[in-house]
């Protein structure tokens, strides 16, 4: 190795000044650029760094926004069993059978639900609720599991404690209703009165898992 060593140093001694002069520009030069792309590589990393937090942060901020913006779009679907007139009269009746009267309110809030979810996709089915035991459901081929009490579920507990505030039930199957073996979210929200003193029960929405992903495609940071 010192041979080596002694064999390079003895060909630059014998080099011209001209030649040395080249070396040592040319050493100063290979220096100079690994520095350059040492400080440069570490300042790109650290911009990569940074911008891919950025992107990763408005990502996740659209997403919300997003969520945010549909609940309230659901929402405001809901709040037709807040004012509508048939539907308040219905979930207030104490009557137990079906007359003339009761029947035409059934048949106008089916209407009224029907209406809602023909022209929305992601919408599976529109129920109402009551606490009474009433029970209305948009799609009106679909029939209802007796064995099912609506009143004992966490979620409609859930919607009732929280007065008016939308509970989001996390993606479970229709076992409410027989023959169904759709997956679906779904929005729970409690049905007042028009005074909002009385609580008369629960609108459930369910909605297709499509909905998801529609709301991460939509996404634009």
């Amino acid at each position: 190795m010192r041979i080596r060593i002694q064999k390079v140093s003895t060909f630059i001694r014998d080099l011209s000044i001209k030649y040395k002069i080249i070396l040592s520009f040319s050493l100063l030069i290979i220096a100079t650029l690994a520095v350059i792309s040492v400080v440069s590589v570490s300042k790109f990393s650290k911009i990569l760094e940074k911008s891919t937090g950025m992107y990763s942060y408005q990502i996740i901020d659209q997403v919300i926004k997003n969520v945010e913006f549909y609940i309230k779009d659901m929402e405001s679907i809901s709040n037709i069993a807040n004012y509508d007139y048939h539907i308040q009269k219905y979930l207030k009746s104490d009557e137990t059978g079906l007359s003339s009267e009761r029947f035409n309110d059934v048949n106008t809030i089916n209407l009224l639900l029907n209406s809602i979810g023909s022209t929305r996709e992601d919408i599976v089915s529109i129920m109402i609720l009551g606490n009474n035991g009433s029970i209305i459901c948009s799609n009106t081929n679909a029939k209802i599991n007796k064995s099912y009490n609506f009143i004992k579920q966490k979620w409609y507990k859930e919607a009732i404690e929280q007065r008016g505030t939308s509970v989001i039930e996390k993606p479970h199957k229709q076992s409410y209703l027989m023959n169904s073996n759709s997956l679906v979210i779904s929005l729970c929200r409690s049905i007042n009165s028009y005074d909002g003193k009385e609580q008369l029960g629960v609108i459930l929405i369910d909605l297709n898992l499509k909905v998801l992903d529609d709301i991460c495609r939509n996404v634009k940071p």
